[in-house]
């Protein structure tokens, strides 16, 4: 398990969104991408089991990720590389978050 977090700025001049996210992600002849946003309450916690390492976009509001005793605090702006394993997940604060989770699908890929 692991979390790698970095900030939105350091790779894109865009202001975060969904299209300029999807811009980030083009199909390529050896993966595509799947997106797969949401929008989580005040309050929400849940544990969450990842099976496939993916990147989480956060759009607006904040959150954060814990295993293994350590916390890895999301924010407007932010994204991280989530690998495989179990996480708790929260949203901090008074406000919704919005998040995207891109995953990297090999086109190779049995369905």
């Amino acid at each position: 398990m692991k979390i790698i977090k970095n900030s939105w700025s350091d790779i894109s001049k865009e202001p975060i969104s969904n299209d300029a996210i999807r811009a980030l992600h083009l199909p390529t002849e050896t993966y595509t991408y799947r997106f797969s946003p949401h929008e989580y309450k005040s309050g929400v916690r849940f544990l969450e089991t990842v099976g496939m390492p993916h990147l989480v976009y956060v759009l607006s509001g904040n959150c954060k990720f814990e295993y293994d005793d350590q916390h890895f605090p999301l924010k407007t702006a932010e994204l991280a590389e989530k690998g495989k394993g179990k996480y708790w997940f929260d949203v901090v604060g008074d406000e919704p978050v919005k998040i995207v989770n891109v995953f990297q699908i090999p086109r190779n890929l049995k369905h």
